[in-house]
């Protein structure tokens, strides 16, 4: 009788040792997740955007006394730092306009303007933008490729309506992503083309994340001269991202 308490006791034993390890096993997984990825950039490796318009003399460059050209540099930043992508693409359609009277471009040109247009339509992947911007672009392989991501955004939309409508859970991507911002300057962030958040200097913050995009595309504006941090992460191997940006 004792010998079956002890072969009892010992099952039992090496199922607690089991649950243990498992449950430990567990909780690595679920901190490593909690973890996170971290990313490092730096505002020295910033890109110039068209949202420098702003700072731009399009008449005075171009030469040309077009009324329009006073506030066109205006249009220009406040599409790009919104986002809208299609009122940054019909800015820069007004801009090659100018630049066609002009025989020359100014400093930032239509192309430029058209081209951060069309990035920021991919990034988004809204349905609406995405065919507004079909009829804005004349060239055939743009037209190709934003009908390409056309199709995969309407497919998304028609799964996530038809799952919400039978009680399943949305398939997008909801995350935290955490910046500390070292640099010297306030930082606006943006991510696949929306604005998350701010950022003052010397501030850490968590900014709410819900994107249907994988990878995530990560933008900083820099308030002082609207140069674009960029980074690519993804949320869906992570649903906590640290971003550390410095001078």
């Amino acid at each position: 009788m004792n010998g079956l308490f002890i072969r009892a006791g010992i099952v039992l034993f090496g199922l607690t040792v089991a649950v243990v390890a498992a449950e430990g096993e567990a909780k690595k997984a679920a901190d490593s997740k909690a973890a996170g990825t971290k990313f490092e950039s730096k505002i020295s490796d910033a890109e110039k955007c068209c949202s420098r318009a702003i700072t731009v003399n399009f008449r005075k460059e171009l030469g040309v006394p077009l009324d329009f050209l006073s506030d066109i540099g205006r249009q220009i930043h406040h599409a790009r730092r919104t986002p809208d992508p299609i009122a940054l693409a019909l800015a820069g359609q007004t801009l090659g306009v100018a630049e066609k009277v002009a025989g020359k471009k100014a400093s930032v040109s239509s192309e430029e303007v058209l081209k951060e247009a069309v990035e920021l339509v991919k990034m988004r992947g809204i349905a609406s933008e995405l065919s507004a911007m079909l009829v804005i672009a004349t060239d055939e392989a743009t037209q190709k490729e934003v009908q390409k991501i056309l199709a995969i955004t309407q497919k998304r939309d028609a799964d996530e309506k038809a799952a919400a409508e039978s009680g399943e859970k949305s398939k997008s991507i909801v995350g935290t992503l955490q910046v500390t911002n070292h640099a010297s300057e306030c930082l606006r962030i943006f991510v696949d083309g929306r604005y998350v958040g701010e950022v003052h200097q010397g501030e850490t913050t968590n900014l709410h994340v819900h994107s249907h995009n994988n990878p995530n595309q990560l933008q900083a504006f820099c308030e002082d001269d609207n140069d674009l941090v960029k980074q690519a992460t993804f949320f869906g191997s992570a649903n906590f991202v640290t971003w550390h940006i410095h001078d």
